[in-house]
């Protein structure tokens, strides 16, 4: 085991993927895939403990073939967690060989931190996933994207203004990422790809899962026309910690790193829009409204005007003072 001698604690997962890089230049073949790929399966392990583990061993290959001893000295590791990693090692290789052809062969790849063709934005955020599997295309890092998430039993009305967002967002060139869900995130992204734009689900499952079950032709539609991704192995599935794990993932190819302006909560009862999930903020004025038939369909709704009353602003404005200025024409708001 190299030594080493910073502290997980003590370093962000950016200066982690930089120190590990010069481990895992000029790693090819099938031999080496596999190892990435057991390592990628141990869904026990947060994404930035992997890398760490490759920082401080050189790579998968060496994890797999680590003495348990120094499993055992792991400072960052929990006792549950060397036990499962020492447990998991014992797994065969000819067996990960044959799982790896497997998803090759049903259109799956693998894509770890450390490839040209994994997102950059993604190494910013505080606990990166260390491979991605994925089906059809990434999105572009030189694309804006924004998140959109919402409620997953939703009104008729917020399925449409969904579906119209989507659309917009997508004649604007800007790619949607959501979560696949039934409700919001699937309308907007079904509204995105009717519009010839780019959508990309990030799921809470194993890539080959279609979750749920109902959305299988918007699960197809994407991996033809966008793209799926998920941290997950194979064949893993839904889990209700699974969710709020893959949020990160959506809020990494966020719009802007930060907001300004004030949180706030939203009401539970009406669909939810925002410029990366978990960044709720709400812009401090009505004055940069533009969209007036949006507006007016946005604000007709008895949630939007209870969140009213409670302080916050509508979802129009919540919407558009964040989003709309940016990406669609300028008109004034009606009076």
């Amino acid at each position: 085991m190299k030594e080493n001698n910073w502290r997980y604690n003590e370093v962000s997962s950016y200066a982690v993927l930089q120190d590990c890089e010069q481990h895992s230049r000029g790693e090819k073949g099938k031999g080496l895939a596999s190892y990435k790929y057991w390592l990628s399966c141990l869904t026990f392990l947060a994404g930035k403990k992997k890398i760490c583990l490759e920082a401080m061993f050189g790579g998968a290959r060496e994890i797999y073939h680590a003495e348990e001893n120094d499993i055992s000295n792991l400072p960052f590791l929990t006792d549950r967690e060397k036990e499962l990693l020492k447990e998991a090692k014992k797994q065969s290789l000819g067996k990960l060989l044959q799982e790896l052809d497997d998803i090759e062969n049903a259109g799956i790849r693998l894509v770890t931190w450390q490839e040209e063709e994994y997102p950059g934005k993604l190494k910013e955020i505080y606990n990166p996933p260390y491979g991605l599997f994925c089906r059809g295309k990434l999105p572009d890092e030189r694309q804006k994207a924004v998140g959109v998430v919402g409620a997953r039993i939703c009104s008729s009305y917020g399925k449409i203004i969904a579906e119209k967002i989507g659309q917009g967002l997508a004649k604007a060139g800007v790619a949607v990422i959501s979560g696949m869900a039934s409700g919001v995130d699937g309308a907007a992204q079904s509204g995105a790809l009717l519009s010839g734009g780019y959508s990309c689900g990030v799921l809470g499952c194993g890539i080959d899962v279609c979750y749920p079950a109902m959305n299988r032709k918007l699960y197809d539609d994407l991996i033809q026309a966008g793209g799926l991704l998920s941290e997950y192995p194979p064949h893993a599935k839904p889990h209700a910690m699974y969710f709020p794990q893959r949020n990160r993932i959506i809020s990494g190819f966020r719009l802007h790193s930060r907001g300004r302006g004030e949180k706030a909560q939203w009401l539970p009862d009406y669909c939810r829009f925002c410029a990366g999930a978990g960044k709720r903020y709400l812009c401090s004025s009505r004055k940069d409204l533009r969209c007036s038939k949006l507006w007016h369909e946005l604000s007709d709704s008895a949630g939007c005007r209870r969140f009213s009353k409670h302080g916050g602003f509508s979802k129009g404005d919540a919407y558009f003072c964040r989003i709309r200025r940016k990406f669609f024409s300028k008109t004034k708001k009606p009076s």
